[in-house]
């Protein structure tokens, strides 16, 4: 909400606290919105830089936050749109720790084929 991180978001998966420099947006339905709202704000953050005020450093207040419209689609085209983002980030989930297991791999195996240790 503060200098050049004004407009910056994020989203997580389990709980997590947060001091006075970040806004937190809940849902208020029965099912997660979390990815349609995240591209909903990612799409005006122009708009928040420029209802930011401040003489030393740009801000935003929590009055101006609450203030802002959220246009929501029907619950159905929501519903449809976070199944479809949910898939695409657990593909993403799986690949990183696929790819992070393969590292660990190489990491472990690389000093192994330079000394000769292990052949191929």
């Amino acid at each position: 909400m503060y200098g050049v991180n004004i407009g910056l978001l994020a989203y997580f998966d389990s709980e997590m606290t947060c001091n006075q420099a970040c806004c937190v947006f809940s849902d208020k339905r029965d099912f997660s919105s979390k990815h349609y709202l995240y591209y909903y704000l990612k799409s005006i953050r122009e708009y928040l830089l420029l209802i930011s005020f401040g003489a030393a450093q740009q801000n935003l207040s929590q009055d101006l936050i609450k203030k802002i419209k959220i246009t929501m689609p029907s619950d159905d085209v929501v519903q449809t749109f976070e199944k479809q983002i949910d898939d695409i980030y657990d593909s993403i989930r799986m690949l990183l720790l696929k790819n992070k297991n393969l590292a660990t791999q190489r990491d472990m195996l690389l000093p192994r084929l330079m000394s000769g240790k292990l052949e191929v």
